[in-house]
């Protein structure tokens, strides 16, 4: 399928112009998204209207159905399913009730996923989830293990011994996930959801039955909304933003796999880096003709350093474009990198970037993703893909690390230590044994022992207290005790007492 501006929704996401080149078609790679709980489903949304296959998941009719809408009000014919996990409205932010959901749809889930064909041929996966909900966090997990086995035959590298044709090696699993991470003002159990959530996911990985985690810092996504200017907000939501360039940054990834140069990024290429079992992160940088004094002020040249002053900036602009230049974490530690990639796409004109300054870029990708753990990386360069009239240079930086990133690390640790604190005033506060009543005055307590003492529901309902009643009902044209109202209720109430 080939992407126009012509539809409007398209034309508002800022896609590079490459992708509307005669040589990009969406189904080259064909990438499919799963979006789980509310968050997931408006992300997988902005994968959909690009042109991806999509499922929407969800407890929550409401939720689901404002996510379909919001295709449909667009552009009719998408390609996409909606499932509701029946018996359920909401989880309300319990991971137990979303994990619940999945296992009691067990049957509409088999039937919905392990028969949905263009989920089984898909050429990659990708499941999507905030890390603070309940249905999102609660079934992640447990999509990602049905879709593990849903696609054993569409593993990669994998290894088989050439005489006895057994597995020497399992290779890689061609699912990841995108997952959201709390910012750092939200309540504390959120963030041990948060954290819950990826230490399912690490198990899975470690199982080799998932692929990378791209994590969406929402912390970094707030402060990267906020210093935007109006026009690149202009009627969006900073969630909104998020979830547009989230799905923008990983399609173009994926169509830069349909371009033709003497150096490519291929499909198995793309496929090896998400594949790989990890975290995730994605940089894209934008260079336009002043991009030398913009960095020149940036950096500094040590004379003894066999380093040129270009050889520098490039190095910066490599190493800005894994931290600063997108929404997704950053403060990864590089010394636990296992895959890197990095793509150029040069200007037009080539005044920016040409063979000679990629050639320099390759060799400062190495410096900066120095991990001794780490494969060799994959590279494209490609000039004359972007249209005429766009002047700038394009770079996208990949690498998939083993460890968390800082601020995420320490503010789940910082979580728990909070919830453990509150935990034990709680238990303190119930030693103290502190009751309202205490409070009262013991007269008072008395009196209030000795009535209840003397008053039961059986006398009540007997109508023993009715005394003072029957006069009043005397003048009245319903006969009580032809009703037989207390009567009915005295024998109702036994009944429940057996």
């Amino acid at each position: 399928m080939k992407l126009t501006k012509e539809n409007k929704y398209i034309e508002s996401m800022n896609l590079e112009s490459f992708v509307f080149g005669e040589n990009v078609d969406t189904d080259k790679f064909k990438l499919a998204v799963i979006g789980a709980g509310q968050a997931g489903c408006n992300i997988a949304t902005q994968f959909i209207k690009i042109g991806h296959y999509g499922v929407l998941l969800n407890t929550s009719a409401t939720d689901l159905e404002d996510a379909v809408s919001e295709i449909e009000k667009l552009e009719k014919g998408k390609d996409f399913k909606a499932i509701k996990l029946k018996g359920y409205d909401g989880a309300a932010k319990n991971r137990a009730v979303g994990a619940q959901a999945i296992r009691d749809n067990a049957q509409l889930l088999t039937k919905e996923l392990i028969s949905d064909s263009k989920l089984v041929e898909a050429d990659f996966v990708i499941i999507i989830s905030s890390l603070g909900g309940g249905t999102g966090t609660g079934s992640i997990s447990l999509v990602a293990s049905i879709l593990a086995k849903m696609r054993e035959n569409k593993r990669i590298n994998v290894i088989k011994d050439p005489r006895t044709r057994k597995i020497i090696s399992k290779g890689k699993p061609t699912i990841s996930v995108i997952t959201a991470c709390p910012e750092e003002d939200s309540n504390p159990n959120i963030k041990i959801n948060a954290a819950e959530t990826l230490g399912e996911l690490e198990v899975l990985q470690e199982k080799l039955m998932l692929g990378s985690n791209l994590l969406i810092d929402n912390e970094k996504l707030i402060n990267d909304f906020i210093h935007k200017s109006d026009e690149q907000t202009k009627g969006k939501s900073w969630i909104t933003y998020g979830n547009m360039t989230t799905a923008t940054t990983m399609s173009e990834i994926t169509f830069l796999t349909n371009l033709l140069s003497k150096e490519n990024f291929d499909k198995a290429e793309a496929i090896d880096i998400l594949a790989t079992p990890g975290y995730l992160t994605l940089g894209k940088t934008k260079l336009d003709k002043k991009w030398m004094e913009n960095f020149k002020n940036k950096v500094t040249v040590d004379k003894k350093e066999d380093t040129s002053p270009e050889e520098k900036m490039i190095h910066s602009i490599i190493k800005n474009s894994f931290s600063q230049q997108n929404i997704f974490a950053e403060d990864y530690d590089y010394e636990y990198v296992t895959h890197g990639g990095l793509v150029i796409l040069c200007d037009h004109d080539q005044e920016i970037m040409n063979s000679r300054k990629s050639l320099i870029a390759k060799r400062e990708l190495k410096k900066i993703l120095k991990s001794p753990i780490m494969a060799p990386p994959h590279f494209g360069v490609y000039e004359g893909v972007l249209d005429e009239n766009e002047k700038d240079a394009v770079i996208y930086t990949l690498a998939v690390i083993k460890k968390l990133p800082k601020r995420i690390y320490e503010d789940t640790i910082k979580a728990h230590k909070e919830l453990e604190t509150k935990k034990q005033s709680l238990e303190q506060h119930q030693k103290e044994d502190f009751k309202l009543r205490d409070i009262v005055k013991k007269d008072n307590n008395e009196v209030i022992e000795d009535t209840m003492e003397e008053i039961s529901f059986d006398d009540i309902f007997a109508g023993s207290l009715l005394e003072g009643e029957e006069e009043k009902n005397k003048n009245e044209e319903v006969d009580i005790q032809e009703t037989g109202i207390y009567e009915d209720l005295y024998n109702l109430n036994k009944k429940d007492d057996e």
